[in-house]
């Protein structure tokens, strides 16, 4: 139940839900008896890629949704040929000219509607200002003691080591492997009790609410995570060693 309101709420967010979702079902009224081998494909690929984005347990998998939300762009789109088509039948028996004033003003208002919040939905999305990947960076580079093991999931680390050629000397580590990604994850603990026998170890969480469902499980370890003060970055310590600050 979790991921379907999860979609619902992401495909809220996409449409104007109650507009679309009618014109969509419209659309799949109308093209039944014009292009049943179309809307059969249509159907089998927006089924599939919903019940497969739903089974598939990642962090972000709000992407895999994007197929469905195209598949359903293309519903509503037959949905406004649909009302277009009735409106034009509607008005056949008037004169001309209040029949194409009619059809004139849905068609303004077909081509209006997805334009309507536009100005809010780019203030949502825009990411010129967005510099958190840097601000990680730089205090990954900046708190990290030498020879370190960051034990991470999908970071922008790799950039940092690769592409600036900075802190070569950290061991980043990927904790999960394909597929296996959990929010919350004995996994976390078990790396840092492997790589702790070597040297210093800090967590780079994706996000907040991860450290939060995790911090139990490194307390029950005998395990302490001290922040960094920058974000969702720590460092491991056993109990009886937690650094002064």
């Amino acid at each position: 139940m979790r991921a379907q309101q999860y979609f619902s709420d992401h495909l809220a967010h996409q449409f104007f839900c109650v507009p679309s979702l009618l014109l969509a079902a419209a659309g799949v009224v109308w093209l039944f008896p014009r292009d049943r081998p179309t809307l059969a494909m249509l159907a089998f690929l927006y089924l599939g890629w919903l019940v497969w984005a739903l089974e598939y347990d990642i962090r972000d998998v709000y992407v895999f949704y994007i197929p469905t939300y195209l598949v359903l762009a293309l519903f509503v789109a037959a949905g406004v040929a649909a009302a277009l088509e009735g409106a034009h039948a509607l008005t056949a028996r008037n004169p001309s000219k209040p029949r194409g004033i009619a059809l004139s003003y849905l068609t303004a208002a077909v081509l209006v509607m997805p334009f309507i919040g536009v100005a809010q939905r780019y203030h949502e999305i825009d990411q010129s200002r967005d510099y958190a990947g840097r601000r990680t960076i730089e205090c990954v580079a900046e708190r990290s003691r030498r020879g370190a093991t960051v034990l991470q999931h999908r970071s922008l680390l790799s950039y940092m080591t690769l592409v600036e050629g900075r802190r070569r000397d950290l061991n980043i580590v990927e904790v999960f492997g394909p597929g296996s990604w959990k929010a919350r994850s004995d996994l976390w603990v078990k790396d840092s009790r492997r790589y702790l026998a070597k040297g210093p170890v800090y967590l780079l969480f994706p996000v907040a609410e991860i450290e939060r469902s995790n911090a139990p499980s490194f307390e029950e370890a005998g395990y302490r995570m001290i922040p960094e003060g920058c974000g969702n970055y720590y460092e491991v310590v056993k109990e009886r060693g937690i650094r002064r600050r």
